[in-house]
């Protein structure tokens, strides 16, 4: 009887410590992002700053404005709109996001394109694409009132731990990318 419960503890720790190190695995890889903007911990604070109301995040309110609590960009500004596979119209399907002069398109969750007066005016550029199971977009005035960004937020791969942000200042003319992590 003996020997049974300890085969039997040693195959339940077995397979903590398996399942322990597949969630390390399929969610510790955190992509730096590509440029830094003047700030640059501006990026690391848009991840993390503090859980707003939408009244609290209008067009007035910027980044450095709030406190570093640890929560992400879409938690700060308000979004435009989300969907996830659980939704039949959405998954595996194409489709678009209405913000403001923009129109964001996806395919399968996976963010491919902003457009403007039906003319692509930007391209994103996923690390996987098809393998996304949630998305969301929104705005934010990161760098100020007098600045404006699209951010995109696809979950996937992987567990809901896993998750890819694009910020995508619209500011200016020519639309840029300041973050993809």
């Amino acid at each position: 009887m003996f020997k049974f419960r300890s085969v039997n503890w040693f195959m339940h720790k077995l397979l903590f410590l398996s399942l322990f190190l597949l969630a390390a695995i399929s969610c510790g890889d955190r992509p730096q992002p590509q440029t830094t903007p003047q700030n640059g911990s501006l990026l690391a604070a848009a991840e993390t700053a503090p859980n707003l109301s939408n009244e609290a995040a209008s067009e007035n309110s910027t980044l450095s404005e709030f406190p570093d609590e640890g929560n992400a960009i879409d938690q700060i500004f308000p979004i435009t709109e989300s969907h996830d596979f659980t939704e039949e119209a959405f998954n595996d399907q194409a489709f678009s996001v209405k913000v403001e002069d923009f129109e964001v398109r996806f395919n399968d969750f996976t963010p491919l394109t902003i457009e403007k007066d039906g003319r692509t005016v930007f391209r994103f550029k996923p690390r996987t694409p098809g393998e996304y199971h949630a998305s969301l977009v929104g705005v934010s005035h990161l760098r100020g009132k007098n600045s404006k960004e699209i951010y995109v937020n696809a979950s996937g791969p992987g567990g809901v731990c896993c998750i890819n942000y694009w910020i995508v200042d619209i500011s200016a003319e020519t639309p840029r990318s300041i973050y993809q992590g």
